[in-house]
């Protein structure tokens, strides 16, 4: 019939320590999955910045970066 070996000591401790590394690596790669899962979520609350085509420039040729918010009412001036 089929006879197996024993592994040798030192390839048992090797084998051992790959499977360490790779719980590792998938540990790290699940805590930076999730940091950034929570960095998404905390940006989706802040306004969004949209740039202005090239053309959009400031007096200053700087360009111009505009708030995408919803737009609000600005109160009426009394006089006009």
């Amino acid at each position: 019939m089929h006879e197996l070996a024993a592994p040798k000591l030192a390839e048992l401790w090797l084998a051992i320590g790959v499977i360490e590394d790779l719980l590792n690596f998938l540990y790290e790669l699940d805590y930076k999955a999730s940091q950034l899962r929570q960095m998404r979520r905390a940006n989706k609350k802040k306004p969004k910045l949209l740039k202005k085509p090239a053309d959009s420039l400031n007096h200053w040729k700087d360009a111009v970066v505009t708030v995408a918010e919803p737009a609000q009412a600005l109160p009426k001036d009394e006089t006009g």
